[in-house]
């Protein structure tokens, strides 16, 4: 009986690869549904087919895709452009028993690539439809069924969700008990005495437990911002988190109920990152993946050339003469000279192709790697202008002439890196992931990132989103690009720093220019391992000196690559995650906190203490004996003390 079943089973298998599939032909019933399918927020048009929800693929131009037909090929290109959702679709409510047929879907010839990869794609009343479960393997942080709303919510990585809208409540009464808490508040801020002031915020919180209505969210909200200001001007740096914390949500309820609070999230927000750097612990294993590094000077050190050619009037063949020989990587930057919104618009109409593909193909013949970045630190132009909806405006005409310059790129200079390289500060009214132009165009992350002394800034306000003042941490500016690379799985560069050790001014030193590139250099690959590459800007322009001369910063910056994993050998991991067997190790600890005094730091190896460096990244060496050993750690900064023990094996 199994045998007749496997001829039959073969027989049939044969018959249908004989018979080919012909566009319109009927593969089966689409079927009534309740399920409604959102994306970012926004319902979107959807199928049932076999209890699976399919969406319009067409329909997603709406949703912030880029959907492109190539005729040629018969081909549909679905690629998550990372702009904001338009549609207005309203679904109709379901009047027929789900899960009886309502029309046929159709085989269609039409290929579908969603993000790269060849997808299931079907026609639905002469739409070419894709399935939801591949949409988001391609492009969610969050997917997720509702069964009880019968709801399928999709969100891109990176996305806003919708916003949330409250109706501030009327005829509300004020609770008895608030008034007392309000005097003692009162009370405090007169005599200037913090420890009573956060004694009452305690109480309120506990009073509005949680808060019931506009009112209460406002009566709330101010105070908790300032007892977190307090605890961080004492020092209580993760106590002041938590409130940073509590302050940021209770914003975001004020902002839904229609108050103006986008420029105080945004400095909370910075303050509480701040505020939550806390201690990190790491080992340099002995396993050695490598970094490009290099600079500006293209006689200089290093396995890495920066070289710049001004788009529109430069070609970097012009420039190739002035290239040394040897094995190195180049990064080509090209910079946009007037980083106008008219120069975007031009470059993405295709009205420069042939200067673009002239230079694609130099670079491709050149004969080493290539990095090529193009139109940098576009989030913090000159030409941005000075509101969120035109700054957004200003962000898709960059991105449509990213994206035309990448798509060139893959035609005429395949084998070449392009790096969507930003500033590491937006313009106030923007964020990365408004620039960000679309995995499928974008090999690296970089950046551009420099360092200089603001005076005598007291750190407050806008000096935390700017690390000026105690927020003076270059490494923490950083932290959320890391954390867009992070999650879209990219490596970075530093596609330039600098550390200014002169500007005419009085403030800058050679000596703090030197102790602020050694901490950066010493803990970049630590606190972010997916950094690959770090480029110098090694120049003096505008009055300032990037240069890094012959002194205390030359000196600082030899030290540093010297000493960086990746160009001596081994990489940074986390100390509760290193497996030992080394006989010599290096150790080092990261804290972010904000403060200008050096917090103080002690290292101890099976209880005797042994020596460290008393600057940050605070580094021991220790000489282990085989077996296990116990590696402690105690840091005191202002009123937080830290501390943590380890085992380690000795070889």
């Amino acid at each position: 009986m199994r045998r007749i079943f496997a001829f039959m089973l073969a027989a049939a298998l044969f018959m249908s690869a004989a018979t080919a599939l012909a566009p319109g032909d009927v593969l089966g019933w689409v079927l009534y549904t309740d399920v409604v399918a959102y994306i970012d927020g926004v319902p979107v048009r959807s199928y049932n087919i076999e209890g699976n929800t399919y969406v319009v693929a067409e329909d997603l131009a709406e949703y912030g895709f880029g959907v492109e037909w190539n005729g040629a090929t018969s081909t549909l290109h679905v690629t998550d452009a990372h702009r904001a959702v338009t549609a207005e679709y309203v679904p109709e409510a379901n009047t027929h028993p789900a899960g009886t047929p309502a029309m046929p879907y159709l085989y269609t010839n039409v290929k579908t690539v969603l993000g790269g990869e060849v997808v299931t794609g079907y026609n639905i009343g002469g739409f070419t439809c894709v399935c939801m479960d591949d949409l988001a393997a391609y492009c969610a942080s969050d997917y997720v069924w509702d069964g009880a709303a019968s709801e399928l919510r999709l969100t891109r990585r990176g996305s806003k969700p919708a916003p949330v809208v409250r109706v501030k409540e009327t005829g509300v009464r004020i609770r008895s008990a608030y008034w007392p808490i309000r005097e003692a508040l009162a009370a405090a801020e007169a005599e200037g005495n913090g420890t009573a002031y956060v004694s009452a915020v305690e109480e309120l919180r506990a009073l509005y437990d949680p808060p019931r209505n506009y009112d209460e969210y406002s009566q709330l909200a101010y105070p908790t911002g300032e007892v977190a200001r307090i605890l961080e001007a004492r020092g209580e740096y993760s106590a002041a988190a938590d409130y940073y914390e509590s302050f940021y949500r209770l914003l975001t309820v004020l902002s839904e109920y229609g108050d103006d609070c986008y420029d105080l999230l945004r400095v909370t927000e910075a303050q509480y990152r701040h505020c939550a750097a806390a201690p990190q612990v790491f080992a340099v294993t002995a396993s050695d993946e490598g970094i490009l590094w290099g600079s500006t000077d293209l006689n200089g050190a290093g396995n890495a050339r920066l070289l710049y050619a001004h788009f529109f009037t430069e070609n970097f063949a012009d420039f190739f003469p002035t290239l040394p020989k040897g094995n190195y990587t180049l990064e080509a930057a090209w910079n946009l000279p007037g980083e106008t919104f008219d120069e975007l618009d031009e470059i993405a109409a295709g009205r420069w192709d042939a200067y673009i593909v002239r230079n694609l193909n130099a670079l491709e013949g050149l004969g080493r790697p290539v990095l090529l970045r193009f139109a940098a630190e576009a989030n913090n132009f000159a030409d941005l202008p000075g509101d969120r909806e035109n700054c957004l405006a200003y962000a898709e005409v960059y991105k449509a002439a990213y994206r035309h310059v990448a798509e060139l790129a893959h035609i005429y200079a395949p084998s070449a890196t392009l790096v969507w390289s930003v500033n590491d500060i937006c313009n106030w009214y923007v964020d990365y992931e408004d620039f960000y132009p679309g995995d499928d165009v974008v090999d690296w992350v970089g950046v551009s990132t420099y360092m200089m002394k603001y005076g005598d800034v007291a750190g407050d306000g806008t000096d935390a989103v700017y690390c000026r003042g105690r927020y003076d941490n270059q490494l923490e500016r950083l932290r959320p690009l890391m954390d867009l690379a992070a999650e879209r799985d990219k490596p970075v560069l530093i596609s330039e720093c600098g550390f200014c050790r002169a500007d005419g001014s009085g403030r800058q030193s050679a000596a703090y220019a030197a102790k602020k590139l050694k901490e950066f250099y010493s803990c970049v690959t630590m606190l972010y391992p997916q950094v690959k590459g770090i480029l110098y800007f090694d120049e003096t322009i505008g009055g300032q000196t990037w240069a890094l001369g012959s002194g205390a910063v030359r000196r600082a910056y030899d030290d540093a690559v010297a000493a960086m994993p990746g160009t001596s050998g081994g990489r940074w991991v986390p100390l509760a995650g290193y497996a030992g067997g080394q006989e010599e190790v290096t150790l080092a600890l990261y804290v972010g906190w904000p403060s200008e005094d050096e917090p103080a730091v002690e290292w101890y190896l099976d209880g005797v203490r042994v020596p460290a460096d008393a600057e940050m990244p605070f580094t021991c060496r220790l000489t282990l004996t085989p077996g296990a050993h116990t590696v402690s750690v105690r840091l005191a900064a202002r009123a937080e003390s830290w501390g943590e023990d380890y085992t380690i094996y000795g070889k």
